[in-house]
């Protein structure tokens, strides 16, 4: 069920990216801080209540996606694309690294 929840929110994610280009940085500044709030929240409710190994790691990495988002949508250190796709990054990469323990 997780998998599947989390598949749809990233493939609607990806729809809206790419049929909503736009010269509007802030659009998709809010888009991003949303997609990882709603991401790392969604992993942390899932992880608790299916209860999965390595709690403490997933929580950790679920706060610091949503510290990531909640920086983005204040217009944190930067409104750059860098820290956009940084942030994107450290979550994939996060991700990845629970999937690896979890097998």
């Amino acid at each position: 069920m997780q998998r599947i929840n989390a598949g749809v929110l990233d493939l609607v994610f990806g729809a809206l990216l790419l049929f909503s280009i736009s010269d509007a940085p802030d659009r998709l500044s809010l888009m991003i801080a949303l997609y990882l709030l709603v991401r790392s929240i969604l992993r942390a409710v899932y992880s608790i209540v299916l209860h999965i190994p390595h709690l403490a790691l997933t929580l950790a990495t679920c706060i610091i996606s949503s510290i990531l988002g909640l920086m983005i949508w204040m217009e944190g250190p930067s409104e750059e694309s860098w820290f956009f796709s940084s942030s994107l990054s450290i979550e994939i990469a996060f991700r990845g690294l629970i999937m690896i323990l979890l097998k």
